[in-house]
């Protein structure tokens, strides 16, 4: 089984590259370890799935078609394994139909190869990173009455103080915020808080429906 990684950060976290195409490889490669991440290469999907198991990964970008693993059979196994770790998919024959797909099945995002410019990668790996910081302080937050949480962070203590003040409201709440900041994280806790927090919580993939 693979292991849970520690609490990412942005200059410890560690990032696998899959790909079977060298070159691709290692430009990924010295984009990421450029901006201080420590960076691990995998020719394939079979040997991405041997490092995960051996070592403790943050983000995995993958290309989708490869040899022996691809990238959607790595995406389920990491889903089910370990799904802490946030996997991006690359691929050169992306459409709006494969990238929803790949994120229906628990991707983190879609990126269409070659890369427009490098910091198409670095952003989305923010980002990934920052949903999991997001998702470990969202961990931390445990109830101490009916309306106070405790916070180990600042910033989120002011998020936290919002979300107990609003739950409490009869009203519709607009969250907003880019991608991967936690703005479901978010809508949860205000459901947990609210007169509602008995009924289910649906989530809405808007990205994943037709336009019909």
């Amino acid at each position: 089984m693979i292991q849970q990684p520690p609490q990412a950060s942005a200059k410890l976290a560690r990032i696998l590259v899959v790909d079977d195409q060298p070159a691709f490889r290692r430009l990924l490669a010295r984009i990421l370890s450029e901006d201080g991440y420590e960076v691990v290469e995998a020719g394939d999907g079979q040997e991405a799935l041997a490092l995960l198991r051996r070592r403790q990964f943050h983000v995995v970008l993958s290309d989708l078609v490869m040899p022996k693993v691809d990238g959607l059979q790595l995406l389920q196994a990491v889903a089910e394994e370990l799904p802490d770790v946030a996997v991006i998919l690359l691929s050169a024959h992306g459409t709006v139909a494969l990238a929803v797909e790949a994120v229906k099945r628990g991707a983190f995002d879609f990126l269409t190869k070659p890369l427009a410019e490098p910091d198409e990668v670095r952003l989305l790996v923010k980002r990934a990173l920052e949903h999991r910081r997001l998702v470990d302080l969202t961990t931390a937050l445990q109830p101490a009455g009916d309306d106070d949480l405790i916070c180990v962070d600042e910033a989120m203590t002011r998020v936290v103080e919002t979300v107990g003040r609003v739950a409490k409201v009869d009203a519709t709440v607009l969250i907003l915020g880019e991608s991967g900041t936690g703005k479901e994280l978010v809508a949860r806790r205000v459901h947990a808080l609210s007169p509602r927090a008995e009924r289910p919580f649906v989530a809405v993939n808007c990205a994943a429906l037709a336009e019909s």
